[in-house]
């Protein structure tokens, strides 16, 4: 995988548009850098000789390299994540809400319930709205649920709201 992302993220035309982002390294390590709300670090394969001091927010880094991290760096809080892909050819079930676009108006529904809100979230979520396919679940009008796209190109808030019997995952 570690030559994939940023392959995918040049074809998809991420870092043509993206402004300050820092790509390092080739196929066999590379480190991805950029800005949204905080300074992040994305990185792939051996890359721990690319790493700075000054990265700090990590995302998408293999378990061999979070291991490393957690052994030579404080650790405020870590959360492992899976992606699972359905195939093209499977067709999902109509749900009982409709899914519609965002709007930069439902930014302020997910910004309420993001346990990482600060004084710049709304506007980076807004930006995110904007920019990048977002959808959410309505039910009697009011958004439910969501799903954004975070300006580095991963998919991020799947959230149900938390008044919903699921407790706010999706």
């Amino acid at each position: 995988m570690s030559g994939f992302v940023p392959a995918l993220l040049a074809a998809r035309g991420f870092l043509a548009r993206a402004k300050g982002v820092e790509l390092a390294g080739d196929a066999s390590a590379w480190v991805l850098r950029g800005t949204s709300d905080r300074r992040w670090t994305y990185a792939g394969g051996d890359a721990a000789g690319l790493l700075r001091s000054s990265d700090t927010h990590f995302a998408a880094v293999p378990p061999s390299l979070a291991n490393e991290l957690a052994r030579a760096r404080h650790v405020r809080w870590r959360r492992d994540a899976r992606t699972f892909v359905l195939p093209a050819h499977v067709e999902l079930p109509a749900g009982a809400h409709p899914v519609i676009p965002l709007t930069a108006r439902d930014a302020e529904t997910v910004n309420e319930h993001w346990e990482h809100r600060d004084d710049v979230s709304l506007a980076y979520i807004r930006a995110c709205v904007e920019r990048d396919p977002a959808l959410g679940v309505h039910a009697d009008g009011t958004v439910v649920g969501w799903e954004l796209v975070h300006d580095d190109g991963a998919m991020g808030w799947a959230r149900l709201s938390c008044s919903r019997p699921s407790g706010g995952r999706a």
